[in-house]
């Protein structure tokens, strides 16, 4: 039983860090040497640039292999963890989905909790229109199920569709007070005003130069950036080209 515990740990920490490299280097605009995800991590200079990136947009100033990899005193990489970790906080991620400064800093860290931390803030800056790449689509988060991985998303995603369509908050009171059937009224005509979006759409977009996924979902009014990765079979979300023709 033990073995297998450890198994399914082992291939959901391999799992998580490939997604979570795929994404660093989409956000960053840079490159990461092919090593150990947790060693690059452990002296905080890329988490840093991470929050920098979100915070300002700026994806200029690339790290040196060098700089990735020096070895530095433990207050100068925990403190540039902490600024991660208090941009996450910015944005909204409360502390259980946040991982201990330790798990980075520390050579029996745990890389598992890092890169969970990472998804929940790849899927919040999805929440608040930040532009990032996708961590994962529905067929990588398939495969990995079929693996016996546990990768399910946050909450946070449910909870705002949930209170896009009113049944957030709304539910079990309308339910007390005979009111379900106008909640499911309210989110068949939603559905429906979504149905009549779409069929409005253009059903192609031509990539320009310069795009990235996120900007595409900026120009489509109701495209998301999971739905785009999948319509399109894109293995890497954070790799198009211009005149490339999406499916939207």
């Amino acid at each position: 039983m033990a073995d297998s515990v450890a198994k399914s740990r082992q291939a959901e920490e391999e799992y998580l860090a490939a997604r979570a490299s795929e994404w660093i280097e989409g956000l960053t605009n840079q490159r990461l040497p092919s090593q150990d995800l947790a060693k690059l991590l452990r002296n905080g200079r890329l988490l840093k640039r991470v929050s920098l990136v979100i915070e300002s947009g700026d994806t200029s100033g690339a790290l040196s292999r060098a700089a990735l990899t020096e070895e530095r005193k433990g207050f100068q990489s925990v403190s540039d963890v902490n600024s991660f970790l208090e941009c996450c906080r910015a944005l909204g991620l409360p502390d259980h989905q946040l991982f201990n400064a330790s798990d980075v800093t520390s050579a029996g860290g745990d890389l598992v909790s890092v890169c969970r931390t990472v998804r929940s803030l790849a899927l919040r800056c999805e929440e608040r229109g930040i532009e990032a790449p996708v961590f994962e689509t529905e067929k990588q988060k398939e495969r990995a199920r079929r693996r016996g991985m546990s990768t399910s998303a946050t909450s946070g995603m449910v909870t705002a569709v949930r209170k896009k369509l009113g049944l957030e908050g709304g539910e079990e009171e309308g339910t007390r007070s005979g009111g379900a059937v106008v909640v499911v009224a309210c989110a068949s005509l939603a559905a429906v005003a979504a149905l009549f979006a779409l069929s409005r759409r253009p059903r192609t977009y031509v990539v320009r130069k310069g795009d990235t996924l996120s900007r595409v979902v900026r120009r489509n009014r109701g495209v998301t950036l999971q739905g785009l990765a999948e319509k399109n079979n894109l293995e890497n979300p954070n790799l198009i080209l211009a005149d490339q023709k999406l499916k939207l």
